[in-house]
C-alpha cells in the first residue's frame, strides 16, 4: 500500500461541483483499476496498492456542467497523467494532459463507449515516454527547464505551441462553441467525443486543419504564456504554426568545451542510451574525437561526451551489437586531407561507456568507414569509403595520403582479426551505408563519383562461409537536365516490412525503390530535397530527411545567413505521393545558441548575424521504443559557413510521438 496526493486543477472559470478521480495500475503492458475516488476537493489523497507496476495513470473527470450550462463535461474533459510509483505529488491539469496525451501517444487508445483513456505498453517503453513527458512538466505540475529555456524555450516554437494547446483546452471548457469546433476540426475517421482524443489525433495526425484550429483561440487573451500568439516573431514567419508536432531540442553533450556538432547518425543500446557520432569539432572545419551519449530523455549520460578507442571524425558509421551491450563506431574523418585517417578505424565501447578498442582503434582492412551494421551470426559489416580526396570546401596537404578501393568489410563474429572484403574497382564507388535483411542478405549503397563519372550503385551480397559473394547489382538509371547520367550520390540504404530496397539520392532528390532482386520499381520526390536518410516505422511509414531547404514553403527571416524555405523530414504514408508532409520546427523568435550560450554562427564579424533555423541540415532520423522520432541536425542552415570552415550543425531535434515504436 502506498500513499499518493493528487491535485486536481480546473479552470478558474469554470464551476466545478466535484470530480472522479480514477487510478490505474499498469502490470505486464496491461491496466488494472486500483482506486477510485470523488471528491469535492482539488487536492487529497489516496492508498494504493501498487504490487509490482512500476507506472500508474490517473483520470481525472470533472462532474460539473460549464458557465453555460450546456455541456456535460464528464466525457468531453478527462485530465490525464501517467507516473512512475516513487512520485508522491501527482497534478492533473490541462498542460499536465497535453505533455501526457502526445508523449504516451503511441500507447493510448480511446474506449468507443465511455470515451476514455486506456493505456498499454511495456515498463520498457512506459520508462522512455514518461521521461519524455516530464520534458514538458513534471508529475507535480512544474514546468521543466528543457521545454522553458535554451536550445527550447523561444529558440522554437515547441514551448509557445505547448502553452497554445493548453490555451485551446482552457476556452474549450469554459466556451461550448468553441469545444463543438474543436471537436470536429479535429476528428478524421469518426466523431471525437472529447478534448482528450481531438488532442491525439493531433498527434497521429499532426497536419490537420492547422490554420482553423489556430483561429479557434488566437484571438483570445492567453492564460498560458508565452502562446503562439503572443509571439515576436522575426519578419516573414508566420505565427500560425506548420504542423502539431511538439518537440525536445537537445544539444548539451555533457560538456561546455565539448559541443555537439555534425551528428551524422545514432544507435540505441540495450538501455536505451543514444549513442550519436559527432562529425566535427564545433567552430572548424575538423575532426571531432569524442561522441555523445545521451539518455532517453535526450539529457547527456553520466559518461558523456566520451573519448578514445581511435575516435576521429565518426560519420554515418555507428551501430549496437545484437545484445545492444557494445557499441560500434566508424571513424571517417573530417574536412582536410590531413584529418582523414589514413588507414581508417572503427571504435567500440561497452554500453557503461568502457573502451574497448585499442587507442587508435580497430584498422584493419578499413579505409574512412561509414554505414555499419550486424547480421544475425554476429557479423560486423562495414562500408569503406576508399578515397582520401578531401571535402568540399575543405582544403587538400601536400601529406595526401593514397587511396584504396572502395569496400565492403565484414569482421567474421565481429573479430577485427578476422577481417574479409569485397572490393569495387575503384575508390571512386565511395561505398557509404548498407542493410541487412532478415535473411542475411546485404544491401549497399554506393555514392559514386560525378567528376569521373563513376555511377552510384546499390549491391547485394551475401557472406558464403568465409566468403563474400555478389549476388547482383543496379547502377542508377536518374539523367539530369544536363544530361549527365547514373550519379546522385546514394547515402542512406533501408528496407521496408517487406523487404524491399529503399536507396536516398542527394543529387536527384529522390528515394529510389528496388525490389529484392535490385530491379527498379519507382522514386519519390514530393517535397524532398536532397535527401540523405531514408527510414521506416513498424507502419511501413517513410521518414526522409532533408539536406536542403523545400523550396515550396521559403520563408526567409530577416537578418540572417541562413538559406530560404524550412528544413524538415518528408513523411509519406502507404507510399503514397499524395500524402508526402514535411515535418518542421519554427522559430520561437530568439536566434538559435549553442549549449555554451555562443551564437549558432560563431563571434567573428563575418559571422554576426543571427541563425532563426533549429532544425537544420539533416542526414537521418532514428525511431525509439516509444516512438519519438529523432533528427539529426548534421550541418548548419548557411551556405556561408557550410563551405569555409564552421558547418557542424547544432543537436538533436525530437519529434515527440509521431512514429509507430521501434522494438
Amino acid at each position: 500500500m502506498k500513499k499518493f496526493e493528487f491535485r486536481i486543477n480546473f479552470p478558474e472559470q469554470t464551476v466545478s461541483t466535484a470530480f472522479r478521480l480514477e487510478v490505474f495500475k499498469l502490470e505486464n503492458g496491461e491496466a488494472q483499476l486500483v482506486g477510485a475516488q470523488e471528491s469535492s476537493s482539488a487536492t487529497f489523497e489516496m492508498e494504493i496498492i501498487t504490487g509490482t507496476a512500476e507506472y500508474l495513470y490517473a483520470i481525472a473527470i470533472p462532474l460539473f456542467a460549464n458557465q453555460e450550462n450546456k455541456v456535460n463535461a464528464q466525457l468531453l474533459y478527462q485530465f490525464f497523467s501517467v507516473f512512475h510509483k516513487t512520485s508522491r505529488m501527482i497534478s492533473l491539469g490541462i498542460p499536465e494532459s497535453i505533455a501526457n496525451i502526445y508523449s504516451f501517444a503511441q500507447f493510448i487508445s480511446i474506449a468507443p463507449e465511455t470515451s476514455k483513456v486506456q493505456l498499454s505498453g511495456s515498463d520498457r517503453q512506459l520508462k522512455i515516454a514518461n521521461k519524455m513527458s516530464n520534458n514538458f512538466i513534471h508529475p507535480d505540475g512544474k514546468l521543466s527547464k528543457v521545454i522553458s529555456s535554451a536550445p527550447n524555450g523561444l529558440e522554437t516554437n515547441s514551448l509557445a505551441l505547448f502553452n497554445f494547446l493548453s490555451n485551446l483546452w482552457q476556452y474549450c471548457i469554459v466556451d461550448s462553441a468553441i469545444c463543438s469546433s474543436f471537436l470536429q476540426l479535429s476528428s478524421i475517421d469518426s466523431t471525437v467525443d472529447s478534448l482528450l482524443e481531438g488532442t491525439l489525433n493531433l498527434v497521429h495526425y499532426p497536419f490537420t486543419n492547422v490554420a482553423e484550429i489556430y483561429n479557434l483561440v488566437a484571438a483570445q487573451t492567453p492564460v498560458f504564456t508565452p502562446s503562439l500568439s503572443s509571439l515576436n516573431l522575426p519578419a516573414g514567419i508566420s505565427k500560425v504554426p506548420s504542423q502539431w508536432t511538439l518537440t525536445i531540442k537537445v544539444n548539451d553533450s555533457g560538456a561546455r568545451n565539448f559541443l555537439i556538432a555534425g551528428v551524422g547518425l545514432l544507435a540505441f543500446d540495450q538501455d536505451d542510451k543514444v549513442w550519436l557520432t559527432n562529425n566535427v569539432r564545433a567552430g572548424t572545419s575538423h575532426s571531432s574525437t569524442f561522441c555523445t551519449v545521451l539518455n532517453c530523455d535526450g539529457s547527456p549520460a553520466d559518461f558523456s561526451p566520451l573519448f578514445g578507442g581511435g575516435l576521429l571524425g565518426a560519420g554515418f558509421g555507428i551501430t549496437a551489437s545484437p545484445a545492444g551491450d557494445k557499441i560500434y563506431i566508424g571513424n571517417f574523418g573530417w574536412g582536410p586531407t590531413q584529418c582523414n585517417p589514413e588507414f581508417g578505424s572503427i571504435s567500440a565501447f561497452s554500453h557503461e561507456g568502457k573502451v574497448i578498442s585499442p587507442s587508435s582503434g580497430y584498422t584493419q582492412q578499413v579505409r574512412r568507414a561509414q554505414g555499419m551494421n550486424f547480421d544475425s551470426q554476429g557479423n560486423l559489416w562495414i562500408c569503406s569509403w576508399g578515397s582520401q580526396a578531401p571535402i568540399d570546401g575543405s582544403s587538400g596537404s601536400i601529406y595526401d595520403f593514397k587511396d584504396a578501393p572502395s569496400a565492403v568489410v565484414v569482421y567474421l563474429g565481429g573479430d577485427p582479426e578476422r577481417a574479409i572484403s569485397y572490393e569495387f574497382a575503384n575508390p571512386n564507388y565511395e561505398t557509404f551505408d548498407l542493410v541487412i535483411d532478415q535473411d542475411d542478405m546485404v544491401y549497399v549503397s554506393n555514392g559514386g563519383d560525378k567528376k569521373l563519372g563513376v555511377k552510384s550503385s546499390v549491391y547485394k551480397l551475401q557472406l558464403d562461409g568465409d566468403q563474400i559473394q555478389m549476388i547482383t547489382f543496379w547502377e542508377s538509371n536518374y539523367v539530369n537536365k544536363k544530361e549527365e547520367t547514373g550519379y546522385e550520390s546514394f547515402k542512406q540504404i533501408n528496407l521496408n516490412s517487406e523487404g524491399e530496397v529503399f536507396v536516398a539520392g542527394v543529387a536527384s532528390n529522390r528515394i529510389v525503390k528496388l525490389d529484392q532482386n535490385l530491379n527498379y520499381i519507382k522514386d519519390f520526390t514530393n517535397l524532398i530535397s536532397a535527401p540523405w536518410g531514408v527510414n521506416f516505422d513498424t507502419n511501413d511509414v517513410m521518414y526522409v530527411a532533408n539536406f536542403v531547404t523545400d523550396q515550396v514553403t521559403a520563408t526567409k527571416a530577416s537578418n540572417s545567413l541562413d538559406m530560404d524555405g524550412p528544413f524538415g523530414v518528408t513523411i509519406i504514408k502507404n507510399e503514397a505521393e499524395d500524402t508526402a508532409q514535411l515535418l518542421t520546427l519554427p522559430t520561437g523568435g530568439r536566434p538559435v545558441t549553442l549549449a555554451n550560450g555562443a551564437p549558432l554562427y560563431g563571434n567573428r564579424n563575418d559571422h554576426r548575424t543571427h541563425c532563426f533555423q533549429p532544425l537544420m541540415r539533416l542526414t537521418a532520423t532514428s525511431i525509439d521504443r516509444a516512438g519519438n522520432l529523432w533528427a539529426l541536425n548534421n550541418w548548419k542552415p548557411s551556405l556561408k559557413v557550410d563551405t569555409s570552415d564552421n558547418p557542424g550543425g547544432d543537436g538533436v531535434v525530437i519529434f515527440v510521438g509521431v512514429a509507430a515504436p521501434n522494438r
